[in-house]
């Protein structure tokens, strides 16, 4: 009788973890499920609120912009002298910003994985090789110096309004659409 009655026990305690388990597992799904509910909505209310600002928003120094954002992305004081196109076409595109301390700032549509793969243009061969190689000859982050800093340029570490301003600054800099969200800043020393 003793055992029977330790069998049930154990049987009893055995599906009553298997039950917990479950209700755990299910528990964790219902809070991914609202977490990513929550996610969608967030980016949605976002996008909303971006493109209402988006209509208000103008920029009506450049330099000071500039500034702005280098400062908000590297978090020191930036203080821009200038700010001006390539002379040539280039892929990735890119502006040039002059500092007051004699520094080269380039804000650029390519990341510093896309620029290093773009060094590496001599060791291919065919159309990609050939591009590269022109790239190379022309655009001043290829090679990417190893000195160069390099920042990130979005909406978190520039703001909310920062693809509005970013896309009317180099609408009247670069006489161009921007077509990238994301910016970088590579930061250059003073030659």
């Amino acid at each position: 009788m003793d055992v029977i009655l330790a069998v049930i026990v154990v049987v009893v305690i055995i599906m009553f973890g298997a039950l917990l388990t479950r209700g755990n597992a299910l528990f964790s799904r219902a809070i991914m499920d609202l977490n990513s509910l929550a996610r969608e909505w967030a980016i949605e209310d976002l996008k909303i609120k971006k493109a209402k600002l988006a209509q208000a928003v103008k920029v009506d120094n450049k330099e000071a912009w500039a500034a702005r954002i280098l400062k908000r992305a590297t978090g020191e004081p930036v203080s821009v002298s200038r700010i001006y196109p390539p002379s040539h076409a280039s892929i990735p595109e890119y502006l040039n910003v002059s500092l007051s301390d004699g520094r080269l700032a380039i804000l650029s549509t390519g990341s510093p994985d896309v620029l290093r793969s773009m060094r590496n243009g001599s060791r291919r061969r065919g159309a990609a090789g050939q591009l590269s190689d022109a790239a190379s000859q022309v655009h001043p982050l290829i090679p990417l110096p190893r000195n160069a800093e390099s920042y990130r340029l979005d909406d978190l570490t520039c703001g909310i309004e920062f693809d509005a301003e970013a896309k009317q600054v180099w609408k009247e800099v670069a006489k161009e659409d921007l077509v990238a969200d994301t910016l970088w800043a590579y930061v250059l020393p003073a030659k």
